[in-house]
């Protein structure tokens, strides 16, 4: 049996808009200036308990910048999107770069 990105450490993160959000989050194009940098491992729909993000489009909005790695050994913090059809398109222009 499969485990899941959750059970592995990763943690668990959803997309949220409005006033749910826990962390607001700027993806930044430059690791040498992000405050984190995160690899996402996947999706983990089904999740308790994920942490609410709001993705905002300017950086003196973000509590914390990140930059997304291509590889999990050089992240600060492994995560999976319980939501990746809610994921926003400032997400995706930064995965897929």
């Amino acid at each position: 049996m499969p485990v899941s990105l959750a059970a592995q450490g990763a943690l668990p993160v959803q997309f949220v808009t409005g006033g749910e959000a826990v962390v607001l989050v700027h993806f930044n194009p430059t690791e040498l200036l992000a405050d984190e940098t995160w690899y996402v491992g996947g999706s983990c729909k089904g999740v308790a308990e994920p942490a609410p993000v709001q993705v905002v489009d300017f950086a003196h909005l973000a509590e914390i910048e990140v930059y997304l790695s291509d590889y999990s050994y050089t992240a600060d913090r492994r995560v999976c999107i319980v939501n990746p059809d809610a994921a926003p398109k400032a997400f995706w222009q930064a995965y897929e770069r």
